[in-house]
């Protein structure tokens, strides 16, 4: 080979080297602005509290440049969730790299919002055909399911005695079916509470809680952004 197509091969390689590493950096969460999406009822954020901002808190630690969208509808099941969504373009708007979904304690109320299993699965499957529907089809959103706090105590009077094992026994195995049946991820909350029974005074957690949820969730977060 002549010096003139060593010196050819040499520059086309170290061209290939430089756009895999400038893939790497844009690609990389550190290396660009996250949009997080945070979907949900009054667990997610409302007047009880939020996770949202030790979630930030977290990512900022990580030193993961991130944007934060709330979308906490309080009240709201999984059927009224998914018409909201539907009527809400903007919060998809710049469209969100990550999508936080904790949805289904409200579903297992005993007043009219009460929804069958098979409802919140239809739902929650019309939830998640829209948020992939979002962005590039290269590229759609990585959601997360999230699995909610336990019911232990009833300190609302739109919960009834079959409320904690409706959620037990119905709300979460759909959760775990769909994260496994739709390749998403899943975080747990439920082990947080059960071994910090404190942190969860009634239907809704304590503002130490909410704090703790989000740094859970932001550990999670953290774990599955980082590479190999």
């Amino acid at each position: 080979m002549g010096m003139g197509k060593r010196r050819l091969l040499f520059a086309g390689t170290a061209l290939l080297l430089i756009s895999f590493l400038l893939l790497f950096l844009f690609l990389h969460p550190r290396n660009r602005t996250l949009i997080i999406l945070s979907l949900g009822d009054s667990l997610t954020s409302s007047s009880y509290g939020s996770y949202l901002p030790s979630l930030g808190r977290a990512l900022d630690k990580a030193e993961i440049s991130h944007k934060i969208v709330d979308g906490g509808r309080p009240g709201h099941t999984s059927g009224e969730y998914l018409s909201f969504l539907r009527n809400s373009p903007s919060l998809f708007t710049p469209s969100p790299d990550i999508v936080l979904l904790m949805l289904g304690t409200n579903d297992v109320r005993s007043d009219g919002d009460k929804t069958d299993r098979e409802g919140f699965r239809r739902h929650m499957n019309g939830i998640i055909d829209l948020v992939l529907a979002q962005g590039s089809p290269d590229s759609p959103p990585q959601i997360f399911l999230i699995i909610p706090p336990p019911l232990r105590r009833l300190d609302l009077p739109t919960f009834d005695g079959d409320s904690p094992r409706r959620l037990r026994e119905e709300i979460v195995p759909e959760l775990e079916s769909l994260a496994k049946t739709r390749h998403l991820k899943i975080v747990d909350l439920r082990p947080l509470f059960l071994e910090h029974p404190r942190l969860l005074p009634g239907v809704h957690p304590s503002s130490e809680g909410y704090r703790a949820m989000g740094l859970l969730i932001g550990r999670s977060l953290v774990k599955a952004l980082s590479p190999p």
